[in-house]
């Protein structure tokens, strides 16, 4: 991901629309699956580590935060938030079998090797043990936005099942989200690729009107999501089991 993205994320991930929603649909999940308040946590890719962070005020205080950029992991600990580390997703520096559940939202897509992603992400699994994986779905999706924080791909369910062969995982529910944007946002992908609109990201699109009405749209799903799968959508949502 590039530098000046960081930044970018520094400074809406506690209020923009989609870091939001996309935080109560992992809490709510955290409910479904019984993951306690004393349970390991580690969120591979945690950026600064805010949701960490927000974890750890809400008592999982045994939630730890890896991303490969020691800035943004230094930025964390200054702020005061606990258990964060630099390292490359690829070689986690945990030993095995070290925590309850692991989760990568939005980081997968990121790393060339994502095999070897997830079977790190494995290893530091308990036998038994969760992990929560969301990634962007669907390559005809690809956008400036893939290329800003440069993405190696996007998903489908096949694709995904084929990456995680091997891992030691089990795929537990596998669901595309972002449901009731999908349609405006392809339309938006194809206006841009006929117009060339002229911005350095989707976080351009980001006032408190379009983000209130947002919030909105997207926050109905994470009811959804507590009753059903989607057949469709900009993400795919897979929660996997260690064996």
């Amino acid at each position: 991901m590039k530098a000046e993205l960081y930044d970018t994320y520094r400074n809406i991930e506690a209020t923009h629309w989609w870091f939001v929603v996309r935080r109560l649909i992992v809490e709510d999940i955290l409910k479904k699956y019984d993951i306690g308040k004393n349970a390991g946590i580690l969120d591979v890719g945690s950026n600064w580590g805010f949701f960490v962070g927000e974890l750890q005020k809400q008592g999982f205080i045994n939630t730890s935060g890896t991303d490969i950029s020691e800035e943004a992991i230094r930025y964390g600990s200054e702020r005061g938030i606990k258990n964060l580390s630099a390292s490359k997703a690829e070689r986690l520096p945990f030993t095995d079998a070290r925590f309850d559940l692991t989760m990568a939202l939005d980081v997968v897509e990121h790393i060339k090797d994502d095999r070897a992603v997830l079977g790190e992400m494995s290893r530091v699994t308990k036998s038994g043990g969760y992990s929560f994986i969301m990634v962007p779905a669907y390559m005809f999706l690809w956008s400036l936005q893939d290329e800003v924080a440069q993405h190696e791909r996007r998903y489908t369910k096949k694709s995904f099942a084929e990456a995680i062969s091997g891992s030691g995982f089990e795929v537990v529910r596998s669901t595309y989200f972002n449901t009731l944007l999908f349609i405006p946002i392809v339309a938006i992908r194809f206006l841009e690729r006929c117009t060339k609109i002229n911005r350095s990201s989707d976080f351009d699109l980001n006032n408190a009107f379009t983000n209130a009405v947002l919030k909105f749209i997207f926050g109905l799903e994470r009811y959804a999501l507590r009753l059903f799968n989607f057949p469709f959508g900009v993400s795919l949502l897979i929660i996997l089991k260690k064996k």
